[in-house]
């Protein structure tokens, strides 16, 4: 009816195939068509097997979708969409239905994240204001949900056991008899409260209460004793007093041999993570992810441990709570916990009991104490200031700036966080350098600033130093992103572009080039690309080039315009614009070439630990300015409201938005940038996304592998340099 085919009777064939041996086949094949009909071939009325593979085929479509439903949701709301998703699928892996009030109660983050997997069609509203999943085939072909439904299997007789009790208790007008003692109690603790019912969590918040009321009774009755006989039994409670004291030193001592336990587990854990982090800092990724289930099998253990201890400590609490020494002995503890935390969330969760407890503040001060920078520069004499990078709105930015003097600084008293520093001395290039702070830190910094000329214009310097490389996402996420654990990592200084290579450059090095080798490097995109063709071609003495941006083809001359229907940048000088269709092996002659002619010394291919350093500076931020891509930030598929003959690249730099700490521009969007790859020597990577590209694509961790020989409109070059010998080591610290 539409005028569209399948591309072959055996694409059809395989579809078919593929439907019957899948389990829930019908509904993933339903949703998967659904997909890649916006990925059609226009121009020809053609369902392609590429597109159809591009969405994930049959049996990927459905799970990809719904891990990007995911990604898209702030943390909180990710974990009520896990609730939510737990509450509507049972253990024997069927669908349930519940009415909207239950699964949400009213919370914010759970109306949010329900909204948003209802959006995104995981989930369906029935009549009633009944929830239910949308698809049975979530059930199996979700690999991130069944994980979920199977960490909590575990768990579910217990719940049902809650739930069933619970349901006794009130039929029986909640009668003290039907409430649980302290050994059935004990086994509800694995559950996670959040995933019961109401009525299950009044059942064991009264069970708790009068188990607290009855132990509060029964140790009660000796210290009224003594009140009424304290006349005559004087002696006798001293010999009490003594009996508590012992109990609560033996209870204290159980809690300190479990703490030690718990911290001796952490630290198989820490060492744990280093060697996995050193694996993928070696280019061992497959060796580096092994390492990395093992330590997240470890840390479980170690969570489990700090658990065990916590009870314990809680324990002396209940007895000696009115102590100093017990409430000194629990602040140790939640410190000691603190401390091994890697989780932000949770880390700062301990700290706020911990100011319950730390009478004297000691312990907390530590956790907020100031570091120390000392910064002495080659040649010294630089001027230098420093100012906080603030967090406001999702963004990322320095605030108010203050100046330090002439090398060698030091300042003592530097809140915990991240700084920019700005580093200048007459007759050399200016150095831009964040750099992250933690509490008590001491850094010293020797930084040897690049002579006149070393820095050639259109090219940022970035000092050798230190960053954070990787994501801290949920491991489905980060296996998403295809990135590593989030870990520090030390780079030697580079230069890296400030921009990405245009048209007009790319054409002057295949003017230098052979007729052969230059028409084996002339960028070409043929009609299978999934956003247009691309043609490059010599007219005379000049070039012309052929681009297809939606339904339209354009053939540009030199001097001519892209000309692209929106509000803005409509009119583009093609020159100008990032060069596409260029395959890896394209992009490493051309660096080869800068090179080789002097055109730029040392140029080659960024590692992708200098591309991320560069995009993120020295913390954990998602996009170039923090943690937000807003559309006027850069050019990703929402810049121009997803019109699909609006999509195209944009001039080079016309985006400050998606500038770096490091002063480098388009480090989201416009175009993917090869680089190097640094976990598997030799493989090809693409960052930064494209037009093309959803936002989260084109977060700064996101590592997408095409083949090295492989070409789109949407993949360019962004070239860095390595430095002299010696520049190139010194410094250090950032």
């Amino acid at each position: 009816m539409k005028g569209v085919r399948f591309e072959s009777e055996e694409l059809v064939r395989s579809l078919a195939e593929a439907t019957a041996s899948a389990q829930g086949g019908l509904p993933l094949l339903q949703f998967m068509l659904a997909d890649v009909w916006e990925s059609r071939d226009r121009e020809r009325g053609v369902i392609t097997a590429a597109g159809i593979e591009a969405v994930g085929s049959v049996g990927g479509a459905l799970s990809r979708h719904a891990d990007i439903v995911l990604s898209g949701l702030l943390p909180h709301e990710r974990e009520a969409a896990q609730r939510i998703l737990l509450r509507l699928a049972t253990p024997e892996r069927t669908r349930s239905r519940h009415p909207r009030e239950e699964l949400t109660s009213g919370e914010p983050a759970a109306e949010s994240a329900l909204e948003a997997l209802v959006r995104g069609r995981l989930l369906a509203l029935r009549e009633g204001n009944f929830i239910e999943l949308a698809h049975e085939a979530l059930l199996t072909a979700w690999a991130t949900l069944a994980r979920w439904i199977e960490e909590q299997s575990g768990q579910e007789a217990v719940r049902q056991r809650v739930e069933a009790a619970a349901a006794e208790w009130t039929r029986a007008g909640g009668e003290r008899e039907t409430l649980w003692g302290t050994r059935r109690l004990s086994e509800a603790r694995v559950l996670d409260r959040r995933l019961l019912s109401p009525a299950a969590r009044k059942f064991l918040l009264e069970c708790g209460r009068t188990v607290r009321t009855a132990l509060w009774r029964r140790r009660a009755i000796p210290i009224v004793l003594l009140v009424l006989l304290v006349t005559g039994f004087f002696a006798w409670r001293v010999a009490r007093r003594r009996e508590v004291d012992r109990d609560v030193a033996q209870r204290l001592a159980a809690a300190d041999a479990t703490l030690g336990q718990a911290k001796a587990q952490e630290a198989v854990l820490a060492a744990a993570r280093l060697d996995s982090f050193r694996e993928f800092d070696a280019g061992r990724k497959t060796s580096g992810e092994e390492a990395w289930q093992r330590a997240l099998g470890l840390r479980a253990r170690s969570e489990l441990a700090f658990a065990a201890a916590a009870e314990k400590f809680e324990d002396a609490l209940v007895v000696g709570g009115n102590r100093e020494d017990v409430r000194g002995a629990f602040a140790d503890f939640l410190a000691a916990r603190a401390a091994h935390e890697q989780r932000p969330a949770e880390r700062e969760e301990l700290l706020k009991r911990l100011r319950l407890y730390d009478s004297s503040g000691d312990r907390l001060r530590a956790f907020r104490a100031g570091a120390m920078l000392a910064l002495a520069t080659s040649p010294s004499g630089a001027r230098v200031r420093i100012a906080p990078v603030v967090v406001s709105d999702g963004r990322r930015k320095p605030g108010p700036m203050r100046d330090l003097g002439m090398t060698p600084v030091r300042i003592d008293h530097l809140d915990p966080g991240t700084y920019q520093l700005w580093i200048a001395r007459d007759g050399r290039p200016a150095v831009e350098l964040p750099i992250q702070l933690d509490a008590g830190e001491k850094r010293q910094l020797e930084l040897e600033i690049p002579a006149e000329g070393a820095v050639r214009d259109g090219f940022a310097y970035v000092p050798p130093g230190r960053a954070l490389f990787g994501s801290s996402a949920d491991e489905g996420v980060r296996q998403f992103f295809n990135a590593a654990p989030l870990h520090p990592i030390e780079t030697r200084g580079f230069l890296i572009a400030r921009r990405e290579t245009t048209w007009a450059e790319y054409i002057d090095y295949l003017k230098a080039l052979p007729p052969a080798e230059q028409k084996r490097r002339t960028p070409h995109v043929g009609g299978t690309g999934l956003t247009g063709q691309l043609d490059l071609k010599k007219a005379g003495d000049s070039w012309k080039l052929a681009i297809e941006n939606g339904s339209r083809m354009q053939v540009l001359r030199e001097g001519d315009k892209l000309h692209l229907p929106r509000e803005k940048r409509a009119d583009q000088d093609w020159l100008r614009l990032p060069v596409a269709g260029v395959s890896f092996r394209d992009a490493r002659a051309y660096a080869a070439w800068l090179s080789r002619t002097g055109r730029v010394p040392g140029a080659r291919l960024c590692s992708e630990m200098e591309w991320e350093r560069t995009a993120r500076g020295a913390d954990d931020r998602e996009f170039p300015e923090g943690d937000v891509l807003h559309p006027a930030d850069a050019n990703f598929d929402a810049t121009y409201g997803k019109k699909p003959n609006a999509y195209g690249p944009d001039e080079v730099g016309s985006h400050p938005g998606s500038r770096s700490p490091f002063g480098v521009d388009d480090m989201a969007g416009n175009v993917w940038e090869w680089v190097e790859s640094s976990l598997v020597p030799g493989e090809a990577v693409a960052r930064g996304g494209s037009a093309y590209a959803t936002r989260d694509t084109c977060r700064s961790v996101n590592r997408e592998l095409p083949e090295p020989a492989f070409r789109a409109n949407v993949l360019g070059i962004r070239i860095c340099a390595s430095l002299p010998n010696g520049t190139s080591r010194k410094g250090g610290g950032g």
